[in-house]
């Protein structure tokens, strides 16, 4: 299956599983994507996040570059949000990320599951300087 193809059918069954979690009122299922903890190098910002995805070999150059336009334009949808555009709410914002972030997760778990936990671990943190105005305007 080529990159395109399994993305779309990635994108497809975590936006049912992200469904299905909010419905079950679990909070994430990046946890139960990624198995148990390891002993990887904590993410702690967007900078780190993005030295670890373009330093993994995971991936390949064609993936990343679509995970790049796909956060760039969430970054983009952000500043929007934060400078009083509306829509897209932040719910729907939020949603957008959580399914970029299980989709990265899907395509490192099994060839970099050391990634994988540390964006996972980082979902929330991450999240909220996203969220916040005045931490997004920083960034």
């Amino acid at each position: 299956m080529d990159d395109s193809k399994y993305f779309a059918t990635t994108k497809n069954l975590i936006g049912r599983a992200s469904t299905l979690a909010r419905a079950l009122g679990m909070c994430t299922v990046a946890a139960a994507l990624v198995g148990p903890a390891s002993a990887a190098a904590p993410i702690v910002d967007l900078d780190s996040l993005e030295r670890r995805l373009t330093d993994t070999r995971a991936v390949g150059l064609f993936t990343k570059l679509s995970i790049k336009n796909d956060a760039t334009q969430l970054h983009a949808a952000l500043r929007e949000h934060h400078d009083g555009q509306r829509p897209p709410t932040l719910v729907e914002l939020q949603d957008r990320y959580e399914l970029l972030l299980q989709q990265i997760i899907v395509l490192l778990r099994d060839k970099d599951p050391d990634l994988a936990h540390a964006i996972a671990a980082a979902r929330d943190p991450l999240w909220r300087s996203l969220a916040d105005p005045a931490t997004f305007h920083r960034l």
